[in-house]
């Protein structure tokens, strides 16, 4: 009976067979597109969180660069101002420990000379003594 139908139609058996063979891989492609549009879809989320977390750690990264910089120009305001507030002070205290180098030094000499006077001292006692 259906054949007689399709015949009236100007169709036969085999074009219905090419029909549904070709629906047939119709739909096939239609479910390997929706499957690649689904993995294609989770990438793009993949992608758009991966991007987020990258974009929070370079404003995060910003962030600690102005914090460092900012750091960075204190601190050379107070070298500064140490170096114009203690550096007379350090230029005196090495002028002092220059001095009180010099000063050691001259004991030194004044008290070696000492023991060699003491020590000729001892030597004319033994020799008066003997």
């Amino acid at each position: 009976m259906p054949k007689k139908k399709l015949q009236k139609k100007g169709f036969d058996w085999k074009d219905t067979e090419k029909f549904d063979k070709t629906a047939s891989e119709v739909g096939g492609a239609i479910d390997n597109l929706q499957s690649q549009l689904s993995v294609l879809r989770a990438e793009i989320r993949a992608d758009k969180d991966g991007l987020f977390d990258f974009n929070s750690r370079l404003a995060f990264l910003y962030k600690e660069r102005e914090m460092l910089e900012t750091r960075n120009a204190q601190n050379k305001v107070w070298a500064e101002k140490f170096d114009e507030k203690i550096g007379p002070f350090e230029k005196m205290y090495d002028a002092l420990t220059d001095g009180m180098t010099s000063l050691y030094d001259n004991a030194k000499t004044e008290h070696k000379k000492g023991i060699d006077v003491l020590g000729s001292f001892h030597t004319k006692c033994q020799e008066i003594c003997n």
